[in-house]
Protein backbone atom coordinates (compact mmCIF):
# COMPACT_ATOMS: atom_id res chain seq x y z
CA UNK A 1 0.00 0.00 0.00
CA UNK A 2 1.23 3.50 -0.77
CA UNK A 3 0.10 7.12 -0.32
CA UNK A 4 0.96 10.25 -2.30
CA UNK A 5 -1.57 12.77 -0.93
CA UNK A 6 -3.30 13.57 2.38
CA UNK A 7 -0.41 12.02 4.26
CA UNK A 8 -1.36 13.54 7.59
CA UNK A 9 -4.83 12.01 7.46
CA UNK A 10 -3.83 8.72 5.84
CA UNK A 11 -0.72 8.02 7.92
CA UNK A 12 -0.53 10.12 11.09
CA UNK A 13 -4.21 10.28 12.03
CA UNK A 14 -5.00 6.68 11.08
CA UNK A 15 -2.11 5.22 13.06
CA UNK A 16 -1.32 7.55 15.96
CA UNK A 17 -4.64 7.03 17.71
CA UNK A 18 -4.12 3.29 18.30
CA UNK A 19 -0.37 3.32 18.93
CA UNK A 20 1.75 4.67 21.77
CA UNK A 21 5.04 5.60 20.06
CA UNK A 22 6.44 6.90 16.77
CA UNK A 23 10.09 6.51 15.86
CA UNK A 24 11.08 8.82 13.02
CA UNK A 25 14.08 9.04 10.73
CA UNK A 26 13.88 12.25 8.72
CA UNK A 27 16.29 14.37 6.74
CA UNK A 28 14.58 17.53 7.96
CA UNK A 29 11.74 18.38 10.31
CA UNK A 30 9.82 21.34 11.73
CA UNK A 31 8.94 22.02 15.34
CA UNK A 32 5.50 23.31 14.41
CA UNK A 33 4.63 20.03 12.73
CA UNK A 34 5.86 18.02 15.71
CA UNK A 35 3.76 20.26 17.94
CA UNK A 36 0.72 19.67 15.73
CA UNK A 37 1.09 15.90 16.08
CA UNK A 38 1.52 16.12 19.86
CA UNK A 39 -1.52 18.39 20.21
CA UNK A 40 -3.66 16.07 18.12
CA UNK A 41 -2.35 12.97 19.93
CA UNK A 42 -1.06 13.97 23.39
CA UNK A 43 -0.67 10.33 24.42
CA UNK A 44 1.88 9.55 21.70
CA UNK A 45 5.62 9.41 22.37
CA UNK A 46 7.81 10.69 19.53
CA UNK A 47 11.46 9.76 19.05
CA UNK A 48 12.74 11.95 16.22
CA UNK A 49 16.11 11.76 14.46
CA UNK A 50 17.04 14.63 12.12
CA UNK A 51 19.69 13.27 9.77
CA UNK A 52 20.58 16.44 7.83
CA UNK A 53 21.11 18.58 10.93
CA UNK A 54 24.68 19.36 9.86
CA UNK A 55 23.17 21.85 7.37
CA UNK A 56 21.78 23.81 10.30
CA UNK A 57 18.61 23.95 12.39
CA UNK A 58 16.42 27.02 12.70
CA UNK A 59 17.07 28.55 16.11
CA UNK A 60 13.34 28.95 16.64
CA UNK A 61 12.82 25.23 15.95
CA UNK A 62 15.64 24.28 18.32
CA UNK A 63 14.10 26.34 21.14
CA UNK A 64 10.70 24.71 20.54
CA UNK A 65 12.18 21.21 20.42
CA UNK A 66 13.79 21.78 23.81
CA UNK A 67 10.62 23.25 25.32
CA UNK A 68 8.48 20.38 24.07
CA UNK A 69 11.05 17.77 25.16
CA UNK A 70 10.92 19.17 28.70
CA UNK A 71 7.11 19.11 28.88
CA UNK A 72 5.88 16.41 26.51
CA UNK A 73 6.60 12.89 25.27
CA UNK A 74 9.28 13.98 22.84
CA UNK A 75 12.94 13.15 22.25
CA UNK A 76 14.71 14.95 19.40
CA UNK A 77 18.16 13.97 18.19
CA UNK A 78 20.45 15.80 15.73
CA UNK A 79 22.95 13.79 13.72
CA UNK A 80 26.46 15.03 14.54
CA UNK A 81 28.64 12.24 13.13
CA UNK A 82 28.90 10.03 10.05
CA UNK A 83 27.38 10.31 6.58
CA UNK A 84 24.33 12.62 6.63
CA UNK A 85 21.11 10.59 6.71
CA UNK A 86 18.40 11.60 4.26
CA UNK A 87 16.09 8.62 4.98
CA UNK A 88 12.41 9.05 5.79
CA UNK A 89 11.03 6.30 8.02
CA UNK A 90 8.01 6.34 10.37
CA UNK A 91 7.60 3.42 12.73
CA UNK A 92 4.43 3.22 14.87
CA UNK A 93 4.35 0.78 17.78
CA UNK A 94 1.60 -0.27 20.18
CA UNK A 95 1.67 -1.70 23.70
CA UNK A 96 2.21 -5.20 22.30
CA UNK A 97 5.21 -3.83 20.36
CA UNK A 98 3.48 -4.53 17.06
CA UNK A 99 4.94 -2.31 14.37
CA UNK A 100 3.45 -0.36 11.48
CA UNK A 101 6.15 1.17 9.29
CA UNK A 102 6.14 3.66 6.42
CA UNK A 103 9.10 4.47 4.18
CA UNK A 104 9.26 7.09 1.45
CA UNK A 105 10.07 10.68 0.56
CA UNK A 106 8.19 12.82 3.11
CA UNK A 107 10.15 14.67 5.77
CA UNK A 108 8.53 14.90 9.20
CA UNK A 109 7.39 18.46 8.53
CA UNK A 110 4.48 20.55 7.32
CA UNK A 111 5.92 20.57 3.82
CA UNK A 112 6.32 16.81 3.81
CA UNK A 113 2.92 15.83 5.23
CA UNK A 114 0.68 18.79 4.38
CA UNK A 115 1.96 20.79 1.41
CA UNK A 116 3.99 18.63 -0.96
CA UNK A 117 3.13 15.62 -3.04
CA UNK A 118 5.21 12.81 -1.55
CA UNK A 119 5.36 9.02 -1.71
CA UNK A 120 5.09 6.92 1.45
CA UNK A 121 4.76 3.14 1.32
CA UNK A 122 3.67 0.68 3.98
CA UNK A 123 6.43 -1.79 4.87
CA UNK A 124 6.47 -4.86 7.10
CA UNK A 125 9.35 -3.38 9.08
CA UNK A 126 12.84 -1.92 8.72
CA UNK A 127 15.96 -3.24 10.50
CA UNK A 128 16.18 -1.93 14.05
CA UNK A 129 19.87 -1.29 13.32
CA UNK A 130 18.85 1.77 11.32
CA UNK A 131 17.58 3.43 14.49
CA UNK A 132 20.39 2.09 16.67
CA UNK A 133 23.04 3.40 14.29
CA UNK A 134 21.28 6.75 14.06
CA UNK A 135 21.14 7.00 17.85
CA UNK A 136 24.88 6.35 18.07
CA UNK A 137 25.60 9.11 15.54
CA UNK A 138 23.26 11.66 17.10
CA UNK A 139 23.03 14.01 20.05
CA UNK A 140 19.94 15.04 22.01
CA UNK A 141 18.66 18.57 21.44
CA UNK A 142 18.83 18.94 25.24
CA UNK A 143 22.55 18.20 25.37
CA UNK A 144 24.34 21.45 26.39
CA UNK A 145 27.20 20.60 24.02
CA UNK A 146 25.02 20.32 20.92
CA UNK A 147 25.77 23.89 19.83
CA UNK A 148 29.39 22.85 19.25
CA UNK A 149 28.21 20.58 16.43
CA UNK A 150 25.09 22.20 14.97
CA UNK A 151 24.61 25.67 13.51
CA UNK A 152 21.41 27.23 14.86
CA UNK A 153 20.40 30.07 12.55
CA UNK A 154 17.80 32.80 12.52
CA UNK A 155 15.12 32.66 9.83
CA UNK A 156 12.53 35.39 9.36
CA UNK A 157 10.47 33.00 7.25
CA UNK A 158 9.52 30.71 10.10
CA UNK A 159 5.95 29.47 10.07
CA UNK A 160 3.81 30.12 13.13
CA UNK A 161 2.45 27.71 15.67
CA UNK A 162 -1.22 27.76 16.59
CA UNK A 163 -0.96 30.27 19.45
CA UNK A 164 1.15 32.66 17.40
CA UNK A 165 -1.25 32.24 14.51
CA UNK A 166 -4.26 33.26 16.61
CA UNK A 167 -2.41 36.24 18.04
CA UNK A 168 -1.18 37.49 14.68
CA UNK A 169 -4.50 36.77 12.99
CA UNK A 170 -6.29 38.98 15.56
CA UNK A 171 -3.70 41.76 15.42
CA UNK A 172 -3.63 41.86 11.63
CA UNK A 173 -7.38 42.11 11.38
CA UNK A 174 -7.42 44.91 13.95
CA UNK A 175 -4.62 46.68 12.08
CA UNK A 176 -6.39 46.22 8.75
CA UNK A 177 -9.55 47.77 10.17
CA UNK A 178 -7.62 50.86 11.30
CA UNK A 179 -5.77 51.40 8.00
CA UNK A 180 -7.09 53.99 5.58
CA UNK A 181 -8.38 52.21 2.44
CA UNK A 182 -6.64 54.74 0.18
CA UNK A 183 -3.34 54.05 1.91
CA UNK A 184 -3.10 50.30 1.33
CA UNK A 185 -6.06 49.50 -0.89
CA UNK A 186 -7.36 46.89 1.52
CA UNK A 187 -11.04 46.15 1.45
CA UNK A 188 -13.72 43.85 2.73
CA UNK A 189 -12.14 41.21 0.51
CA UNK A 190 -8.99 41.26 2.65
CA UNK A 191 -10.93 40.87 5.88
CA UNK A 192 -13.03 38.14 4.33
CA UNK A 193 -9.89 36.26 3.29
CA UNK A 194 -8.33 36.61 6.72
CA UNK A 195 -11.38 35.32 8.50
CA UNK A 196 -11.25 32.20 6.32
CA UNK A 197 -7.64 31.42 7.26
CA UNK A 198 -6.84 27.71 7.49
CA UNK A 199 -4.35 26.95 10.29
CA UNK A 200 -3.23 23.81 8.46
CA UNK A 201 -1.77 25.94 5.66
CA UNK A 202 -1.09 29.23 7.45
CA UNK A 203 2.46 30.47 7.03
CA UNK A 204 4.34 33.76 6.80
CA UNK A 205 7.47 34.33 4.76
CA UNK A 206 9.08 36.87 2.48
CA UNK A 207 10.54 36.75 -1.02
CA UNK A 208 13.42 38.99 -2.03
CA UNK A 209 12.65 41.10 -5.11
CA UNK A 210 16.30 41.79 -5.98
CA UNK A 211 18.52 39.65 -3.75
CA UNK A 212 21.76 41.65 -3.91
CA UNK A 213 22.76 45.23 -4.55
CA UNK A 214 26.16 44.02 -5.82
CA UNK A 215 25.03 41.34 -8.30
CA UNK A 216 25.10 42.75 -11.84
CA UNK A 217 23.11 39.76 -13.16
CA UNK A 218 19.92 41.15 -11.62
CA UNK A 219 20.03 44.16 -13.97
CA UNK A 220 18.71 41.90 -16.75
CA UNK A 221 17.09 38.94 -14.96
CA UNK A 222 14.24 38.37 -12.55
CA UNK A 223 11.87 41.34 -12.64
CA UNK A 224 14.28 42.95 -15.12
CA UNK A 225 14.14 40.03 -17.59
CA UNK A 226 12.38 42.29 -20.10
CA UNK A 227 15.81 43.84 -20.83
CA UNK A 228 16.66 40.64 -22.75
CA UNK A 229 13.10 40.20 -24.09
CA UNK A 230 12.22 37.79 -21.27
CA UNK A 231 9.16 37.65 -19.02
CA UNK A 232 9.59 39.44 -15.68
CA UNK A 233 9.46 36.94 -12.80
CA UNK A 234 10.69 36.50 -9.26
CA UNK A 235 13.63 34.11 -8.93
CA UNK A 236 14.16 31.95 -5.86
CA UNK A 237 17.37 32.21 -3.84
CA UNK A 238 19.09 29.63 -1.61
CA UNK A 239 17.41 31.28 1.39
CA UNK A 240 13.96 30.08 0.31
CA UNK A 241 12.98 27.42 -2.22
CA UNK A 242 9.68 28.39 -3.84
CA UNK A 243 8.26 24.86 -3.82
CA UNK A 244 8.56 24.87 -0.03
CA UNK A 245 6.00 27.66 0.31
CA UNK A 246 3.96 27.75 -2.93
CA UNK A 247 1.92 24.93 -4.53
CA UNK A 248 3.62 22.98 -7.30
CA UNK A 249 1.92 22.23 -10.64
CA UNK A 250 -1.09 24.33 -9.75
CA UNK A 251 -2.42 27.86 -10.10
CA UNK A 252 -2.62 29.91 -6.90
CA UNK A 253 -3.97 33.36 -6.15
CA UNK A 254 -2.25 36.33 -4.54
CA UNK A 255 -4.22 39.25 -3.11
CA UNK A 256 -2.03 42.35 -2.86
CA UNK A 257 -2.16 45.15 -0.31
CA UNK A 258 -3.23 47.58 -3.04
CA UNK A 259 -6.25 45.61 -4.14
CA UNK A 260 -5.10 43.33 -6.99
CA UNK A 261 -5.96 39.67 -7.44
CA UNK A 262 -3.04 37.95 -9.17
CA UNK A 263 -2.99 34.49 -10.69
CA UNK A 264 0.43 32.87 -10.26
CA UNK A 265 2.32 29.63 -10.91
CA UNK A 266 5.76 28.17 -10.36
CA UNK A 267 7.81 27.45 -13.47
CA UNK A 268 11.32 26.66 -14.66
CA UNK A 269 13.84 24.07 -13.58
CA UNK A 270 13.30 23.11 -9.92
CA UNK A 271 10.36 25.56 -9.82
CA UNK A 272 12.78 28.45 -9.48
CA UNK A 273 10.52 31.09 -11.07
CA UNK A 274 7.45 32.70 -9.53
CA UNK A 275 5.39 33.69 -12.55
CA UNK A 276 2.57 36.24 -12.39
CA UNK A 277 0.05 35.26 -15.05
CA UNK A 278 -2.10 38.37 -15.29
CA UNK A 279 0.28 41.08 -14.04
CA UNK A 280 3.64 42.32 -15.32
CA UNK A 281 5.59 42.23 -12.08
CA UNK A 282 8.21 44.68 -13.35
CA UNK A 283 5.54 47.27 -14.18
CA UNK A 284 3.85 46.58 -10.86
CA UNK A 285 7.00 47.22 -8.82
CA UNK A 286 7.97 50.21 -10.98
CA UNK A 287 4.61 51.84 -10.35
CA UNK A 288 4.64 51.09 -6.61
CA UNK A 289 8.08 52.62 -6.04
CA UNK A 290 7.44 55.66 -8.25
CA UNK A 291 9.75 55.12 -11.23
CA UNK A 292 8.34 56.88 -14.31
CA UNK A 293 10.81 55.93 -17.03
CA UNK A 294 11.43 52.41 -18.29
CA UNK A 295 14.80 51.22 -17.00
CA UNK A 296 16.07 48.30 -14.91
CA UNK A 297 15.02 48.49 -11.29
CA UNK A 298 18.00 48.51 -8.93
CA UNK A 299 18.32 47.38 -5.35
CA UNK A 300 18.89 51.00 -4.30
CA UNK A 301 15.50 51.90 -5.78
CA UNK A 302 13.88 49.43 -3.41
CA UNK A 303 15.91 50.72 -0.48
CA UNK A 304 14.80 54.25 -1.26
CA UNK A 305 11.20 53.08 -1.33
CA UNK A 306 11.74 51.44 2.05
CA UNK A 307 11.02 47.79 1.24
CA UNK A 308 13.12 45.21 -0.63
CA UNK A 309 10.83 42.18 -0.17
CA UNK A 310 7.33 40.93 -0.83
CA UNK A 311 5.79 39.74 2.45
CA UNK A 312 3.39 36.81 2.14
CA UNK A 313 0.74 35.15 4.28
CA UNK A 314 -0.48 31.75 3.19
CA UNK A 315 -4.19 31.69 3.98
CA UNK A 316 -5.30 28.51 2.27
CA UNK A 317 -3.70 25.90 0.02
CA UNK A 318 -3.95 28.17 -3.05
CA UNK A 319 -4.59 31.59 -1.50
CA UNK A 320 -2.00 34.14 -0.36
CA UNK A 321 -1.91 37.74 0.81
CA UNK A 322 1.04 39.86 -0.30
CA UNK A 323 2.29 43.14 1.10
CA UNK A 324 4.91 45.45 -0.37
CA UNK A 325 5.28 47.37 2.88
CA UNK A 326 7.68 45.91 5.43
CA UNK A 327 5.87 47.37 8.45
CA UNK A 328 2.77 45.37 7.58
CA UNK A 329 3.86 41.74 7.96
CA UNK A 330 7.07 42.00 9.95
Amino acid sequence: MYYVTNLYENIIKKNASNNIKIRVLSGYSSANFVNLVLKDFPHIQIELYIGMAFQGIKKKDHVKYKEMSDKQNLNVFYQVDGIPNHMKVLEFSNQANELTTFVGSANFSQQGFLFHKELMTLQKRVPNELFENQYNQSMSCLNPNVEKYINFYQDNGDSLDYAEFLNRHTLLNETSDKMEPDNLGRSEKWREIRFSTNIVYYNTFYVEILPSMNNEVWKYSGINSWVNSGEPVLIQTPRLMFDQVFPENDVFYIYTDDGLEISATLSGHFNKYLKFNNVNIYEYVKKRIGIHNKRPIHYMDLLSYGCTNFYFERIEKNIFLMSFQSKYLK
